[in-house]
């Protein structure tokens, strides 16, 4: 009886252990900072987005909804007429291939860059537009002009020494203004 009560004493211990163990694994690995340019993401330019606060558009095979809006990765909202949904065209899809997660971007680029440089001063370099600035966090917000060029500019970014980091901000729906 002793001899059982000590293996199911052991197996308590090595299993809390084990439990601990991949505890402190899962919350030391979400602790990492993520490396510039790790953001994966597919932006769809063909995409078409609309708002359509009244929920007048039915969803289809072809039509999706994000919060108040509804979109389509074939023109599917192309044909589509209401009064109350009106076309977004600054917004496009955004797909993360890894997840399959679907979001949708006008364009912003959240840029953090190094202490003691010039976050407009870096927009300048790279021909964007500053769209606001968080100089205490050395963070600036610019826009794309054009959202083909994502790419080479998060490349670029991050071979840049005076980029720390980069994040396209994307909006994934669930926030209804009141």
């Amino acid at each position: 009886m002793r001899l059982i009560n000590l293996v199911r004493m052991r197996t308590v211990i090595v299993v809390k252990f084990t439990f601990m163990t991949v505890l402190l694994t899962s919350w030391a690995g979400a602790q990492q900072p993520a490396p510039i340019g790790h953001q994966e993401l597919n932006i769809i330019e063909s995409s078409v987005v609309v708002i359509d606060q009244d929920n007048n558009i039915g969803l289809t095979s072809g039509i999706e909804a994000l919060g108040d809006y509804k979109y389509s990765l074939d023109d599917s909202l192309g044909t589509v007429q209401t009064q109350s949904a009106q076309p977004v065209s600054s917004l496009k899809v955004v797909v993360n291939p890894l997840t399959g997660r679907i979001g949708l971007t006008s364009g912003h680029l959240i840029v953090e860059y190094a202490e003691g440089e010039s976050g407009p001063d870096l927009a300048l370099s790279y021909g964007l537009a500053v769209i606001s600035q968080l100089p205490s966090l050395n963070r600036i917000v610019v826009q794309l002009g054009d959202l083909g060029e994502f790419e080479q500019v998060k490349e670029s970014m991050r071979l840049d020494d005076r980029v720390v980091s980069t994040e396209l901000e994307i909006y994934y729906g669930g926030y209804k203004a009141q």
